[in-house]
Order: C-alpha cells, then sequence, then structure tokens
C-alpha cells in the first residue's frame, strides 16, 4: 500500500452559506466516510483546515511573507486526508466518495513520496 493525500479545495464562504441542517447531513456523511475508511484501515489521518494562511515566497533572494493567493476564491484548501491505497486510480475511485464534493469542495489526489 501507498499513501496519497487527498486535498480538498473550495470556498469557505459556500460552507457558510450553508444551512444548520444542511451542514449537519453533510457532517453525518462525513463521519460515515471516515468511519468505513477505518474499517478498511484505508485512513491514516485527516483534518479540516482554517481560513487564516500565510503564502511564503524567495523573490530577488529576499523572503517575503503574504496573504494566500487562494484566498477567497474556489481554490483555497480547505482541509486533507492521507489514505493508503494500492495505486493512484485506487485512491481516485476512494476519493470520489469523500463529502466534500457535495458543498461545492473539489479534490486532488497526490501520492505521497516514499522516505528512503
Amino acid at each position: 500500500m501507498n499513501e496519497y493525500m487527498i486535498m480538498l479545495r473550495g470556498s469557505f464562504q459556500s460552507w457558510g452559506e450553508l444551512t444548520a441542517d444542511e451542514k449537519s447531513e453533510i457532517k453525518i456523511k462525513y463521519y460515515d466516510w471516515v468511519a468505513k475508511l477505518q474499517a478498511d484501515k484505508l485512513i491514516v489521518g485527516g483534518c479540516a483546515l482554517e481560513s487564516d494562511s500565510k503564502y511564503i515566497k524567495l523573490e530577488n533572494k529576499e523572503t517575503v511573507v503574504s496573504e494566500s493567493p487562494y484566498k477567497g476564491t474556489d481554490k483555497s484548501p480547505t482541509g486533507y486526508f492521507i489514505i493508503n491505497a494500492e495505486n493512484l486510480e485506487a485512491a481516485t475511485e476512494t476519493a470520489k466518495g469523500c463529502p466534500a464534493l457535495m458543498h461545492g469542495d473539489h479534490l486532488e489526489i497526490m501520492p505521497l513520496a516514499a522516505g528512503e
């Protein structure tokens, strides 16, 4: 088995626009999905992210700190899961069940580099 990151990207605003009942329904689906991953021994970890973030880059040999270029867009990282899967295709199939899709997030699945 290999490890893969499912990066959730979306708009923090879209989650805030859901009703309490809609949020509750989606949270239950998250709990069920994670419970299935646990039962199948596929989940390594994961977490929701907060909207505050900083962006750091090196520009003309100077370290520049700014607001994230993704802030306020539908590409903001909103959370992640680390899962085990045989290959990228299997990880992608697992990710298709992620409830983040229900509230407008889109997913990026990336293999984690193996330690040497």
